[in-house]
């Protein structure tokens, strides 16, 4: 005599189907068949409610991956000890201007960017060629 492997079931959504059991083992087929009449769904239930349950994951995942990002920020922030920012919105009337004096980036004999020197005067040391070889950025 053989042995089943085609079962009648109703499933747990109400509908009734026939179910398939041969990829499973003897000793497997009668819970997972309990299952199925309990909890399972059939087939066309199942590709209805897809979507609703995709939905459903993602705005889990979203929530725990903005939780994540909160807690991140928040140890980031007490690390840090970041000052509120201070000021109006409003833009300056002019432009913010920068000596050649005071800027890093002057060199000896020239100033101003890019450096033309040959050397790399106060950027590097005094009298040291550039780091690339190079007469010129």
């Amino acid at each position: 005599m053989a042995i089943p492997t085609v079962f009648d079931i109703t499933f747990g959504c109400g509908h009734a189907g026939q179910v398939d059991a041969a990829d499973r083992a003897a000793d497997q087929r009668g819970p997972w068949i309990s299952y199925l009449s309990s909890k399972g769904m059939c087939p066309d239930c199942f590709e209805a409610t897809r979507d609703k349950r995709r939905e459903l994951a993602r705005t889990q995942w979203i929530a725990g991956r903005r939780k994540e990002e909160e807690v991140a920020i928040g140890a980031w922030e007490g690390e840090a000890a970041a000052m509120t920012l201070t000021g109006s919105v409003t833009p300056r009337s002019w432009p913010p201007t920068i000596s050649t004096r005071s800027a890093p980036w002057s060199v000896r004999g020239g100033g101003g960017w890019p450096p033309t020197a040959t050397t790399c005067g106060t950027w590097c040391g005094a009298g040291r060629p550039w780091p690339t070889g190079r007469s010129r950025w």
